[in-house]
């Protein structure tokens, strides 16, 4: 035997979830759960057809291990050729304000002009191409088939970021299209289409190419703050690396991707963006090759200086010691001497290049310093042994060796420019434009998916709300609730199935609705139904209850039509 009593046995049933009451609140309510649920759908197809499509481009570049179409192979150490580049960095690059600065400037991401559409449906309108309604002549907004270019939009730095409205103006046969453009409510002053215009002196400058918009029809012109375009256009474009499964390998491929809801302003955005990553690359494949280019330049006319006072000191002294001439030792001694001194030139604008790369610590700055000290001593070396010769000897080797050496050394510099010259000239980059941008169709919004969640999202709010209105209202659900609440209970009549098949509708004549009709009575046909036992059990507790009741009126009621009050 349980040892809960009536009371704790009902709290314990109130507290358990009856799943099948929970499946006939959800069967009672079946069509306001299918109403929502169409509701929801509506509102799905509705915005997925009214939300302004994204699409998306793509284009494909390489960043190759070399870099430079260069036969003079003793140069590729000096300008760093042949290392390889880290795409990582090159994808840093893509994405810099360097790159992306040129492109906003390339082709004026930094001019919004934004048409004034209806709220809501205005720019599904205008996809559309939808033409304006009689009835909406005098309208400001925008619709099918009217459209604005402008070439040129110029403000100072105090009017970034602020609007301006422009206003087409009514066009007679003989002039072009005019407009008008305001800020703030005031009127600035008018301009025609074709034509440069200049407005709060010169402080505004608009160059419209194209206007074809009903008379009054507004459009909003706005210069960005250049950061903000940057910044825009950076959260625009993804780069990501294809290829390489390994930590340290590369494919120097590299996909671009770009989204936004114009597709010509996508495709000349992508092309931009990979024209100046090419641009700016072989600029900075060849800005060393500049700066030793510059370098030689500089230094060719103080050496030139230098052999024109070497040859003349020489002649001086020829004219003033006309017997005194160069033996072979004095010739051997002058071609030594220019050996070394074209070596040691050598060195030293190896180490003005190697200065503006490594510190002096590092191995290939140490080597270069060590080179020059060899060359050195066999300088000093032979020095020694030509001031063992006469005076006269010794003068003459210094005087043409100084006109040798800086001839040799002009003539070195001489060929090294050129020879910077053809490097810089055969610089290519080591990029590569592969694809160039490509746009495919839209990419968001998806319109099945949206669809399909908001049918979903109905139906779950739909279920959980009659489910929650359910559990909250749970009513008088038993016999045991009503003694709890001391109201007697007398019987309690169950459905009878046999009932339901004694009733037909029948649908007369002259009205238009069936009616239900009982054709026999259940207590004749089937006496043993428990749905008569129980009302027999009913007649004789009211019989008893009646005999000690102060009136004999008895009201029978229901929860709901149709239960067998009648």
């Amino acid at each position: 035997m349980s040892d809960l009593t009536p009371q704790q046995s009902t709290a314990q049933q109130d507290d358990e979830i009856d799943l099948g009451r929970l499946f006939g609140l959800l069967i009672d309510h079946k069509f306001l759960i299918i109403g929502i649920t169409a509701l929801f759908a509506v509102f799905g197809v509705i915005y997925a057809m009214l939300a302004t499509p994204i699409y998306q481009g793509d284009a494909l570049v390489q960043v190759e291990q070399r870099s430079t179409i260069n036969p003079l192979e003793e140069l590729d150490g000096m300008l760093g050729q042949g290392n390889e580049s880290s795409a990582s960095a090159e994808i840093q690059i893509l994405q810099s304000r360097m790159v992306l600065g040129q492109v906003v400037d390339r082709i004026a991401l930094d001019t919004s002009v934004t048409p004034r559409t209806l709220p809501v449906i205005g720019e599904f309108i205008r996809r559309r191409g939808i033409q304006r309604p009689d009835f909406m002549q005098e309208s400001p907004y925008v619709w099918g088939g009217e459209h604005i270019k402008v070439s040129r939009l110029e403000v100072h730095d105090s009017y970034r970021g602020q609007p301006f409205t422009l206003k087409a103006e009514a066009a007679t046969a003989d002039q072009p299209a005019e407009y008008s453009l305001w800020r703030e409510g005031e009127r600035l002053g008018t301009g025609q289409v074709g034509q440069q215009s200049q407005f709060l002196d010169g402080d505004v400058i608009v160059n419209v190419t194209e206007l074809e918009a009903h008379p009054g029809a507004e459009f909003t012109l706005t210069k960005l703050v250049r950061s903000s375009a940057i910044n825009s256009l950076k959260n625009r474009l993804s780069v990501s690396e294809l290829g390489g499964g390994g930590r340290n390998s590369s494919t120097g491929m590299l996909r671009l991707t770009l989204t936004g809801e114009d597709r010509e302003e996508i495709r000349r955005a992508l092309n931009a963006v990979t024209q100046t990553f090419l641009t700016q690359n072989v600029e900075r494949q060849s800005a060393q090759a500049e700066q030793s280019l510059a370098f030689l330049e500089e230094q060719a006319p103080e050496i030139r200086g230098e052999l024109d006072e070497a040859e003349n000191r020489l002649n001086e002294f020829r004219v003033e010691s006309q017997n005194v001439g160069l033996d072979s030792e004095a010739e051997s001694a002058i071609n030594r001497y220019i050996e070394l001194e074209e070596r040691l030139n050598e060195l030293e604008f190896q180490e003005a290049e190697l200065a503006e790369r490594f510190t002096p610590s590092h191995p290939n700055y140490q080597s270069l310093l060590r080179q020059k000290r060899f060359v050195q001593e066999d300088l000093d070396e032979l020095d020694a042994r030509v001031s063992e010769l006469p005076a006269a000897q010794q003068e003459i080797i210094r005087r043409t060796r100084d006109v040798e050496v800086n001839q040799a050394i002009y003539v070195n510099v001489l060929n090294k420019i050129q020879e910077l010259q053809m490097t810089k000239a055969g610089t290519v980059g080591n990029v590569r434009i592969i694809d160039d941008a490509l746009v495919g169709g839209a990419v968001a919004p998806r319109k099945p998916l949206i669809v399909m969640l908001a049918t979903l999202i109905g139906g779950m709010l739909a279920v959980g709300g009659v489910l929650l209105v359910g559990l909250l209202r749970r009513g008088i659900e038993g016999p045991e609730q009503l003694e709890q609440a001391g109201l007697p209970v007398y019987a309690s009549v169950p459905l009878s199935s046999r009932q339901q098949q004694l009733e037909r509708r029948i649908k007369s004549a002259k009205s238009k609705h069936s009616s239900l009709v009982v054709t026999d009575v259940l207590a004749r046909v089937e006496p043993a139904d428990l749905a008569v036992e129980a009302l027999r059990g009913l007649r004789t507790s009211l019989h008893f209850a009646m005999l000690e009741a102060g009136n004999r009126t008895l009201m029978i009621t229901g929860a709901s039509p149709e239960v067998g009050k009648s």
